[in-house]
């Protein structure tokens, strides 16, 4: 039921116009464009509804609160058109101030009044409302210049900052907010616009009549420029609600769809206990779901694009997917014949629609799903002549947290079951038939030979021929197996590898030279080629000719037990010598680490020594570090020259104990004696040769296993080396939450850093409330703590005691990759990249070049690149040695602003331009309405700041703005006077 509305009583203050009191809930119609009201205390809530004769009608729709001390304006709407209007609710118990129009206006226009930026707040109230989801497509022009002015299509104008201007369309149209549903024709009466309202040409050329206020008899325009802005205003609001309606209604329909779509999903899985390969889940879309079924191959869940994600700022929607679900691709070119060659999983585009597939290796060729129909069928020629030959190559991420060793295996492993049971069981093979060759030789001495039966001798000559060539060949189907798998794994765990070290804290970095790091990295591929075909067949190999023990003890227990001797005697040695091994390859990596960062750093810093003239001392540290290098390589070499003679002399001084003792066995060379047990232990010549050669496979086995031992060890050793690589979790977790599109609103709550633990406090309770679109300065003496709250606020560091939000979310618990994304920085010791211009610029991501332009003339670097031979499109070095420290450090502003971020953070970006380029990047940075945060050494760079935060000692200890600030005395004060001495 409708609240009775309130009773008006005669104003007993000096101000004209009558008081309402309203309770709680009560209402106050806002109908007569004759009126303002201003609210003097309590809260009053501005609802857009319905009305029939006069009265409010039908359901209200919340729009925004005004506090205490804002105005609100009248607005009539024409019933008969079904225009809504507003209506005022009180959230407490609530004064307001009813005046006549042409009261307020003379208010507004009289010296020091409140009335101009309360009047603005409603505007920008109107703004907000209206531009959501419409953001200029260029920097607008401001109307800085009253009369008349002539404007092209597509131009973009705006009125200049703190300034209400009227505006009147005198030919052509224009667009409020680019919006076609919003265009302005003549005579359709003059519209007031604030500082923040931008408009679009959207006929060939227009003229429009801008005129500034200032004179008492503007206030009849004034209203009816307040008036067609309200109606606009009306409009747009019935237009967001009856799509809010429609969205509600397809939000339903999605939420049915979803509902039948697991319903769906849930008899699959059930069904799919049966046949767990053959089911693969249903996504939003068949994008989704063919990326889904990769991810389902490789463990990773997928995600949709994150709410973060600027989809027109990314090259592909695949990538977008990609970064979601914190997964690497890359996009591949099909080369002919790649049916034929194992290449991973792929996602493919087949048909004129591209069509997403999902290709999976199997067997010799591939099979595919369509995600349409999600089941696994073969590759038929049909199917493969429609793909297209662009197609996505995924890779695989270490899980979050990797604890113990087995889990790097598993991973390494992953997938490439089938072709180590493949490898063992061509090793087993192999094996098996190198066990037949002594049982035949042995039938050959003991029968063949002795009878004179040629046919017979033939036969087995046939047969160890034939298991000569079937061993050879399951060898090399074992070697090329190993082969093919090995680099399948090594690039796996390489990319698996730099995805990690990519997706690490910078906080990591501090703990590890670069040479170091690097020296970790290439482990991985050092140990891929350490456990190669050259050692994996080796010793799965070694392992199973020990199977040749069992043909030693079935011939002879007595020399089968000094067989065992042999091989228990060699197993220690390489116990021992692998423990050196191990320990001299953990020392000698360390020292290559050393001397390739030492290295680097000399090659950094050449220009340095020559300055310094201490070449000589450079090398000579350098000699030191390698001498060192080498003295462990060489002692890491004579233990493996150590293993290699004991396996050379080894051999024959086995034999030479086996053929000793064999005296004591053989047939014939004993001494018979009726009822002698020993008798049991004597073997024939033919078995004794027999035994010989199994020995000798034995004894092969023991070297090559002994061999694959001391490299295997010393790729344990390697391991530890990338351990801390693995172990350190990702800067972002897989459950962090995406922030959202930012607004610009920034906070820091009672922050206290210290860089270690029992270190000094750098940030001491530092707080902070930056707002949308306010531009706010850090400064202070060099180690204030000013660049450490940067990188908080980054994410580059994380505080002891208190936190960081990002439009009222806390930082700690967001993704910080999708944070960083959105905000514009530049930072003190900002690098360009190798390439051109527009390349440095655009950053890899999908940007017009009027966009790119635009970007450009903000950072005032225009007149640069037209005065270079290749304009925008001249190549930079590395770091931008070709160009000047200022062209360095507005290129790299151009850079971040190119991508319209909300947020700015400048780290004395602006500290080698001149006073008049630092003007046009800061008027260049007001038309954006973005909120900057920069810290700054020189003073006047800030002077057009709201607000100027004062560190010292990792305290703020004074704010306000530049002018109240130097009539302080006080940190800034002294700041001024030592840079104006």
């Amino acid at each position: 039921m409708m609240n009775s509305l309130p009773s008006a009583t005669p104003s007993t203050l000096p101000l004209p116009g009558f008081l309402h009191h309203l309770k709680t809930a009560q209402a106050l119609l806002l109908t007569d464009p004759d009126a303002v009201w201003l609210v003097e205390r309590g809260r009053l809530e501005l609802h857009l509804t319905d009305y029939h004769d006069g009265r409010p009608a039908g359901r209200r729709h919340y729009l925004f609160q005004l506090p205490a001390r804002s105005l609100a304006f009248g607005f009539q709407p024409v019933e008969a058109a079904a225009e809504p209007g507003w209506v005022g609710v009180a959230a407490a118990d609530t004064e307001v101030r009813e005046m006549r129009f042409s009261q307020f206006f003379s208010e507004m226009l009289s010296e020091n009044s409140v009335c101009r930026p309360l009047t603005e707040s409603w505007i920008e109230e109107i703004h907000t409302h209206m531009s959501r989801g419409h953001e200029p497509p260029g920097i607008p022009e401001a109307l800085d210049q009253p009369g008349d002015q002539p404007f092209e299509r597509g131009r973009v104008f705006a009125p200049p900052s703190q300034k209400l201007v009227l505006l009147q369309v005198i030919s052509g149209s224009v667009a409020l907010f680019g919006r076609s549903d919003f265009t302005i024709e003549p005579n359709q009466g003059p519209l007031l616009m604030g500082a923040k309202m931008w408009l679009q040409v959207m006929s060939e050329k227009a003229e429009i009549a801008v005129r500034f206020l200032g004179d008492p008899g503007d206030a009849p325009l004034f209203r009816s420029a307040f008036e067609r802005l309200h109606r606009l205003f009306s409009l747009h609001l019935r237009l967001q609600f009856a799509e809010e309606e429609t969205s509600l209604i397809e939000r339903r329909k999605a939420s049915r769809a979803q509902e039948k779509l697991a319903a769906t999903t849930a008899s699959e899985k059930l069904a799919s206990v049966a046949k767990p390969k053959d089911y693969f889940p249903v996504r939003e879309t068949p994008l989704l779901t063919a990326v889904s079924v990769l991810g389902q191959l490789y463990g990773v869940r997928i995600n949709p694009p994150a709410p973060s994600e600027d989809l027109s700022l990314v090259n592909d929607p695949v990538e977008a997917i990609a970064r979601a679900s914190r997964i690497r691709c890359r996009k591949i070119r099909l080369a002919p014949n790649w049916w034929t060659r194992d290449s991973g999983p792929l996602l493919a585009f087949a048909g004129e629609e591209r069509r997403p597939i999902v290709l999976i290796p199997h067997g010799s060729g591939y099979d595919y799903v369509d995600p349409d129909g999600r089941r696994r069928e073969p590759l038929t020629q049909p199917v493969r002549a429609l793909i297209h030959p662009e197609a996505y190559m995924f890779y695989r991420p270490f899980p979050d947290f990797v604890e113990r060793g087995i889990q790097v295996a598993r991973f390494a492993l992953g997938g490439r079951t089938g072709d180590v049971l493949f490898i063992v069981s061509m090793g087993v093979l192999a094996t098996l038939l190198g066990m037949l060759v002594p049982r035949i030789i042995g039938e050959l001495v003991d029968s063949a030979i002795p009878s004179a039966d040629r046919g017979y001798v033939v036969q087995l000559a046939l047969i160890l021929g034939a298991t000569g060539v079937a061993a050879a060949i399951f060898t090399f189907v074992q070697v090329m197996t190993t082969l093919r798998s090995g680099l399948l794994v090594d690039v796996g765990a390489q990319s698996a590898l730099w995805d990690r070290l990519l997706k690490l804290s910078p906080r990591f970095f501090r703990r590890y030279t670069s040479g170091e790091l690097q020296m970790r990295v290439n482990a991985v591929g050092e140990i891929c080629r350490d456990m190669n075909a050259a050692t994996m067949r080796p010793f799965i190999s070694g392992v199973l000719a020990l199977l040749n023990f069992l043909l030693l003890w079935y011939y002879s227990w007595e020399l089968a037990k000094w067989a065992l001797l042999v091989g228990l005697f060699m197993l220690v040695i390489v116990l021992g010598v692998g423990h050196f091994v191990r320990e001299v390859s953990k020392s000698l990596l360390q020292a290559e680490s050393d001397t390739s960062s030492l290295v680097i750093q000399m090659i950094g810093g050449v220009a340095k020594i020559r300055v310094a003239g201490s070449e000589q001392r450079a090398i000579n540290f350098w000699l030191t570090k390698y001498s060192a290098q080498l003295q462990l390589l060489f002692r890491l070499q004579r233990l493996k020259d150590v293993m290699s003679v004991v396996n050379r002399i080894l051999m024959p001084l086995a034999t030479a104990v086996i053929f000793w003792k064999a005296v004591d066995v053989i047939l014939g060379t004993a001494s018979v004696t009726p009822g002698n047990p020993a008798d049991v232990n004597l073997i024939s010549l033919g078995d004794f040769i027999a035994f010989n050669t199994a020995f000798t496979l034995y004894l092969t086995g023991w070297t090559d296993l002994t061999n694959a031992l001391v490299q295997m060890l010393d790729a344990v050793a390697k391991g530890y080396r990338i351990k801390p690589l693995i172990e350190e979790g990702p800067e972002v977790r897989t459950d962090a939450a995406d922030p959202g599109r930012l607004k610009g609103a920034v906070r820091v709550e009672n922050i206290q850093f210290r860089y270690t633990h029992d270190g000094p406090l750098v940030i001491d309770d530092v707080s902070l409330d930056v707002g949308v679109g306010e531009y706010v300065a850090l400064v202070g003496p060099s180690g204030s703590g000013k660049s450490t709250l940067l990188r908080i606020l980054l994410g580059f560091e994380k505080p002891q005691y208190g936190r960081v939000l990002f439009d009222g979310q806390d930082l700690s618990g967001l993704d910080v990759l999708a944070v960083r994304r959105q905000i514009g920085t530049v930072l003190q010791n900002g690098r360009l990249n190798a390439g051109s211009i527009i390349d440095n610029i655009a950053n890899n991501a999908p940007l017009s070049l009027t966009r790119i332009w635009d970007a450009v003339a903000d950072a005032a670097l225009s007149d640069d690149i037209q005065e270079m031979p290749m304009g925008i499109h001249t190549l930079v070095s590395e770091g931008g040695g070709n160009l000047s420290g200022g062209q360095r450090q507005r290129l790299l502003i151009a850079r971040a602003l190119a991508l319209w971020p909300k947020i700015v953070i400048f780290d004395e970006a602006t500290s080698a331009l001149d006073n008049h380029t630092q003007a046009v990047v800061s008027g260049a940075l007001d038309r954006r309405k973005v909120t900057r945060i920069v810290i700054a050494h020189r003073l006047s760079t800030i002077r057009q700041a709201d607000r100027i935060f004062v560190m010292d000692k990792g305290r703020i200890v004074q704010v306000g703005n530049y002018e109240e600030l130097s009539r302080q005395d006080g940190p800034f004060r002294s700041l001024m006077a030592r840079q104006m001495v």
